[in-house]
């Protein structure tokens, strides 16, 4: 799995990944989203908990994925914390 842009440019093999059964999700957007999602949490932070099903941390990124796949949530987001 990987979240973010790697260090380098990245060589992909596509049939690997179909051979594998395995596949790419991209999510493109612009950095200038970050400032309207921090406004958002600013203006909002006492309501988030209604979003928020579950929190992970980012050594457990890979739970977080698997119950957004399983669609088991009560609530439609999981959160990742990334702490320093």
């Amino acid at each position: 799995m990987l979240i973010g842009f790697p260090p380098a440019q990245t060589d992909l093999d596509a049939s690997e990944l179909a051979l594998r059964g395995q596949y790419l999700v991209g999510v493109r957007h612009g950095i200038d989203h970050y400032a309207a999602a921090a406004q958002f949490v600013r203006e909002h932070r006492d309501e988030l908990g209604t979003l928020i099903d579950r929190s992970y941390s980012l050594d457990d990124a890979q739970a977080a994925f698997e119950r957004l796949e399983a669609g088991e949530r009560e609530r439609p987001k999981v959160m990742l914390s990334i702490d320093k």
